[in-house]
Parts: C-alpha cells; sequence; structure tokens
C-alpha cells in the first residue's frame, strides 16, 4: 500500500474563501496525512465527487443556488450513493446557522460544529470522523 493510499481525503464545500482558508489551517495541524478539496458550491462539490475518492465532506448550510441541507439530501440519495460507493461517506456540518436535531437525523449527518469553535474542538471531530472511514 502506497502513501497515497494512506491520505485521507477531505471535500471542503463553503461559498466563504475566508472560513474556507481557516479549514485549511486547522486541518494543517492533523498529524494524518490529508489532502483538502475545497469545492465553492454544492453543484460544484457533487462534480467533485464524481472525480475523487473522499473520506469525509465538510459543509456549510448557507449558500447560494444549493443549500447544505439540499446538497447533503442530493448526498444522501440512494441511487448516486450506489453509483459513487458514497452511501456511507460522513457527513460533518460546520455553519454558523443552528441546525435542528430533526435535520441531523433525517439528513443522516454524522456531525454538526457551531463555529466560532475552538481549533481543538474541529480537530477532534474530524478525526473521529476520519477514523469511520478506514
Amino acid at each position: 500500500m502506497g502513501k497515497s493510499d494512506l491520505r485521507k481525503v477531505v471535500l471542503s464545500v463553503n461559498n466563504d474563501k475566508i472560513k474556507q482558508d481557516i479549514i485549511k489551517r486547522s486541518l494543517s495541524c492533523i498529524d494524518t496525512d490529508i489532502m483538502l478539496i475545497q469545492a465553492f458550491s454544492g453543484l460544484e462539490a457533487l462534480t467533485l465527487l464524481c472525480e475523487e475518492r473522499v473520506d469525509l465532506v465538510m459543509t456549510a448550510l448557507s449558500m447560494p443556488w444549493m443549500s447544505g441541507l439540499d446538497f447533503i439530501r442530493c448526498l444522501r440519495d440512494p441511487e448516486l450513493g450506489r453509483l459513487l460507493n458514497i452511501s456511507s461517506l460522513p457527513v460533518m456540518v460546520v455553519s454558523t446557522t443552528p441546525l435542528r436535531e430533526a435535520d441531523i437525523l433525517d439528513y443522516s449527518i454524522n456531525d454538526y460544529l457551531m463555529i466560532p469553535a475552538s481549533r481543538e474542538i474541529f480537530l477532534e471531530k474530524v478525526t473521529a470522523l476520519l477514523s469511520i472511514n478506514k
């Protein structure tokens, strides 16, 4: 198994460049070899999922054209899940927008982080979700 096989791939979906940069800097603190792929819309993220193997998706909720929940609804579609082999792909919402408990269950969201939050909490959650997809 090569080094690239051990690399974890994280897809960050957020239309805010500043928040994307914060996520990138925070992930650089993890010991695990992580490759970050950034998408600035849900549609761009769905396209990337067709092209890339991903171990974790992090998404904002408030985005233009397609909300984070609409993106997750597409991601959790059973046909798409089978086609792209992403049925069990962990999803973490990272957002300034509150999320209802019912949405977490309805959309099969694995974790939720209300920001601002400490880097330590963010990294704990990411590390835990990446260990799901070993």
